[in-house]
């Protein structure tokens, strides 16, 4: 199966003779279709010359140097002498992306701003800066001691609203 008949090669840079591949989003397609891959929103995808296709997370990453280039290539980990053509990722949003650079991810450069913004995941480090939940009002609380053991690692005690509060 030679893919290479679909493929344009374009001389980009005279100067140091180095050709780059030009893959349109149609044909990137056609070839994840013909490997029968299921897309998943997010991932990104190695398109080899071969016509191998693997997700980013279970392709093993096999470089080859070209001494005559002086460059290192990324191959096909079955078929060793055929190269990376392109990466393929369909965002959650809709958005399709084709290029080397493309990576895995949730959100793309397309999404608007809201939807970058709730991503739906809270990091640790966004637990435990509860500044919202302090009142420095109830610092005579009996339970005080226990709760700078519990909370030692946050950012304030989360003394508003406590059904514990009791004064000496």
């Amino acid at each position: 199966m030679d893919q290479m008949n679909d493929i344009m090669a374009k001389l980009v840079n005279k100067k140091h003779n180095k050709s780059k591949l030009k893959i349109s989003l149609t044909l990137a397609k056609k070839i994840i279709r013909r490997a029968k891959i299921k897309i998943q929103e997010g991932h990104s995808y190695l398109i080899y010359e071969c016509g191998h296709v693997y997700d980013y997370t279970e392709d093993t990453a096999y470089i080859v140097y070209n001494a005559g280039l002086r460059r290192a290539a990324r191959c096909c980990p079955v078929c060793v002498s055929k190269a990376l053509i392109t990466k393929y990722k369909k965002c959650s949003c809709g958005a399709e992306h084709v290029g080397k650079r493309v990576q895995s991810s949730i959100c793309c450069a397309a999404c608007s701003s809201v939807r970058r913004a709730a991503k739906g995941e809270v990091t640790l480090n966004q637990l435990k800066r509860n500044s919202h939940l302090a009142d420095s009002s109830r610092y005579m609380c009996i339970h005080r001691k226990q709760c700078l053991d519990l909370y030692c690692k946050y950012d304030a005690l989360p003394c508003k609203g406590c059904k514990r509060y009791k004064t000496v």
